[in-house]
């Protein structure tokens, strides 16, 4: 996964492609390494929407969520009852947004957690809305 990432990055042709082939199999079985972050957040700055849509799929599956009203729902509910839970929920929330899980319901929480007391909510509240609109799947 970080290889082809990493290619990814590169442009190397074929890259995300191979990513979109290989990412369900990987649910469950990735785990995240500091170079696996450093990727990550190269690529979901990347100028090529295809490498972020790879990023936010390679995402779900290091922390093994999936693509479903009822992942969306337990990390609403997550955030709503631990409030120190709410910076990781609202990134992963974002991700299952831009994917068509629960986007209005996702977007009205995020809006409400970007008014939170807690900078750390607010701010991945914010990063989450950006990352929230649809990329190429």
């Amino acid at each position: 996964m970080e290889f082809l990432l990493g290619a990814a990055i590169n442009h190397d042709h074929g890259a995300t492609d191979m990513i979109a082939k290989l990412v369900e199999d990987w649910h469950g079985k990735l785990h995240r390494t500091q170079r696996w972050q450093d990727l990550e957040t190269t690529a979901l700055y990347a100028n090529d929407l295809r490498v972020r849509a790879a990023t936010i799929e390679i995402n779900l599956a290091v922390n093994n969520l999936a693509k479903t009203e009822d992942t969306a729902k337990e990390l609403m509910e997550s955030g709503k009852q631990q409030e120190s839970n709410r910076p990781w929920d609202a990134w992963e929330l974002g991700t299952l947004a831009s994917r068509g899980i629960e986007a209005d319901r996702i977007h009205e929480l995020l809006v409400t957690w970007a008014h939170d007391n807690q900078q750390q909510t607010r701010f991945w509240a914010v990063e989450a809305w950006r990352t929230s609109e649809p990329t190429t799947q």
